[in-house]
């Protein structure tokens, strides 16, 4: 799921190392995220981040691109903490669990606007994380069993995105790698267009 920009819009950068800055709510996700790109296995350990550097390496359509994450803290009151990670950043990655509908709540609330405010022209991408939660739970579903109704759809987070001017959306789990490689792809996509100045940011979305 993924918008692109017409040539007349967005502007190609010409690097090809660079700077993604990962943010989202406490337990998104984030550092299993990072450590799922840089070491391409799962960490199930869990420690609240303040800040955390990865370095990685990822070939994109026969391009070698050096992508350094940067794992920002969760908590929203750490605004001037995260703000340091900011700086000249190419993308963000927006993240929230699919099971669990206040993070998805809070891309809106409070994610989205703290990014336009220290990066009005940077690019962001939804990252919904915990996919193998949600396949989990359509797969019990599926056998008649009941289950709470918290998994959030595809189609309303790909209504959000397209709302709020996000370049895509990409579901993925650091458990299982499912959707990991789209998610790099869409994320070089995202980095190398940026909104030129007095222009519009809106863009076609394609699902």
């Amino acid at each position: 799921m993924n918008a692109r920009g017409s040539s007349a819009k967005y502007q190609a950068l010409e690097s090809s190392s660079l700077k993604c800055c990962i943010v989202g709510d406490t337990k998104s996700g984030k550092t299993a995220l990072a450590y799922r790109l840089q070491a391409q296995e799962f960490r199930g350990d869990y420690s609240a981040t303040s800040f955390d550097n990865y370095s990685v390496t990822s070939l994109v359509d026969g391009t070698p691109y050096h992508l350094s994450l940067f794992d920002t803290a969760g908590n929203h009151e750490m605004v001037q903490l995260r703000s340091l990670s900011y700086d000249k950043s190419d993308v963000v990655l927006v993240c929230f669990s699919v099971a669990d509908p206040a993070m998805f709540v809070n891309v809106e609330k409070f994610w989205v606007n703290e990014i336009r405010s220290y990066l009005p022209r940077t690019p962001f991408l939804l990252v919904g994380t915990h996919l193998d939660v949600k396949d989990q739970r359509t797969s019990i579903a599926e056998e008649s069993v009941v289950v709470a109704d918290i998994v959030i759809p595809s189609t309303r987070v790909s209504d959000m995105a397209s709302r709020i001017g996000a370049t895509g959306y990409v579901e993925c789990s650091s458990k299982t790698g499912d959707g990991i490689e789209e998610l790099v792809k869409e994320l070089v996509v995202a980095a190398h267009f940026r909104p030129k100045e007095n222009k519009s940011s809106e863009c076609c979305f394609i699902v």
